[in-house]
């Protein structure tokens, strides 16, 4: 499957340079129509980040965030344009998500629940940064049942699957547990770029004293546009 992957992308990369060879004056853009596409895309893209950054970076009340993030997307689907219209649905998603994180930062932990589960929509599934958000709702809410679901409910492969199950362990106040998954963090020299290497380090030292004071919650995952917490 593999080799017929391989082969049906170089029979149209040769393609492409025949059709370039027949026809020297096409553009880039004229072989490959889609490309253009996409780049439309990612302008629009860019400019709606562009304008939700300021209100990740601002320091005004949470009820005139809110606002301004609804006024954001209202403002955004009043234009009728394809490219807008295409990407409108992840642009909405990212308000709720933004929206989310500043009522977990205000204490109001069931109404983030509901922003990230329109985040989702109606996804069956639920993993990644958006059940991680999820898990540390639910912690605050001292709800571990629903919280460890979403924790369960991780990839092995997700980044941020063995803090999560840590940090999760820490709260319930299961010490051997939470040591064994930040251990296999600093085990693991592939996370040494991670930002959580040093905090597992530290949080190992403080779980091997005899006073152990356990942390309280999970790590809310941003979704600040640029953030790109994952490769951090």
């Amino acid at each position: 499957m593999k080799k017929l992957i391989i082969l049906s992308a170089v029979l149209i990369v040769l393609s492409s340079c025949k059709q370039k060879e027949n026809n020297p004056n096409l553009s880039h853009h004229d072989l490959h129509p889609g490309c253009k596409h996409e780049e439309e895309l990612g302008k629009v893209v860019d400019s709606f980040n562009l304008k939700l950054t300021p209100l990740y970076n601002s320091n005004l009340p949470a009820n005139i965030l809110i606002f301004k993030a609804d006024s954001l997307i209202k403002d955004f689907n009043i234009s009728k344009s394809q490219f807008r219209s295409e990407v409108s649905k992840m642009c909405q998603d990212q308000i709720s998500y933004f929206k989310a994180e500043i009522f977990y930062k205000n204490g109001n932990f069931k109404e983030s629940i509901k922003q990230i589960n329109n985040s989702i929509g109606k996804y069956p599934y639920v993993f990644g940064d958006n059940a991680t958000a999820l898990a540390a709702n639910y912690v605050k809410l001292k709800d571990y049942e629903s919280a460890k679901s979403y924790i369960d409910s991780l990839r092995k492969g997700d980044y941020i699957y063995h803090y999560a199950n840590a940090q999760y362990y820490e709260c319930i106040k299961n010490k051997e547990k939470a040591i064994e998954f930040y251990q296999s963090i600093v085990n693991d020299s592939s996370k040494k770029r991670r930002f959580y290497f040093k905090i597992a380090q530290n949080r190992l030292k403080e779980l091997n004293k005899n006073n152990v004071v356990f942390e309280s919650e999970i790590i809310f995952p941003t979704m600040k546009p640029g953030s790109q917490t994952y490769l951090q």
